[in-house]
């Protein structure tokens, strides 16, 4: 079987200052915790694509996980099937820290090797967000690629991602909501490259 291999997903460096690259097991722990940890528009060609965890973002300290350990299990063994084998995903509360603690076990298929690796996803407290009063772009297809280009430089930091929102999902491109922008879009390539490729 071919060696996995990848850049530290932490963006650490190696002795020479040079990018630290991961190989073999190392690498197949840094594609795991990068998918688990991923939000959707992490991923250019796939953007509304994302990980598990951001579903633990608002979960109670005091939640029960045992649907969502055996769902994590079963979406990590899918997605994972040709090199890893999860053995068990276990997700407990850290009180101290407000911290949800995700362990992911699994066997290598690269190695042999059991691996145990520990994820921290903080804590996001639903009173203390701020509230974003978005303002709603109707816009499609033409009309809403002219006004990306009129409007770029007015946010040109700002990325355009998916975002779960209490009045439903919706692509939002910092203080604007594409409400009618969609992966189906005729032109959603077009538009996600133009602003989210810098």
């Amino acid at each position: 079987m071919a060696q996995l291999e990848d850049i530290d997903i932490y963006s650490r460096r190696d002795n020479s200052g040079k990018p630290l690259v991961v190989r073999g097991d190392k690498a197949l722990s840094n594609a795991i915790i990068f998918y688990l940890t991923s939000r959707r528009g992490d991923y250019l060609r796939n953007p509304g694509d994302s990980g598990v965890l951001v579903t633990l973002d608002f979960k109670n300290l005091n939640a029960s996980m045992q649907n969502m350990e055996v769902e994590m299990q079963m979406d990590l063994n899918q997605r994972f099937a040709t090199v890893a084998n999860v053995i068990r995903v276990t997700i407990s509360p850290n009180y101290e820290k407000r911290r949800w603690e995700v362990e992911v076990f699994y066997q290598s298929l690269l190695s042999g090797n059991y691996v145990s690796i520990i994820i921290e996803t903080n804590i996001k407290i639903a009173p203390t967000s701020p509230v974003i009063n978005y303002i709603d772009v109707p816009y499609t297809d033409e009309n809403l690629e002219e006004f990306v280009e009129q409007n770029y430089d007015k946010q040109p930091d700002a990325f355009l991602t998916h975002e779960d929102l209490p009045d439903g999902s919706f692509w939002v491109w910092g203080k604007y909501r594409l409400i009618n922008f969609s992966t189906e879009s005729a032109n959603f390539a077009t538009i996600l490259n133009r602003i989210n490729v810098k």
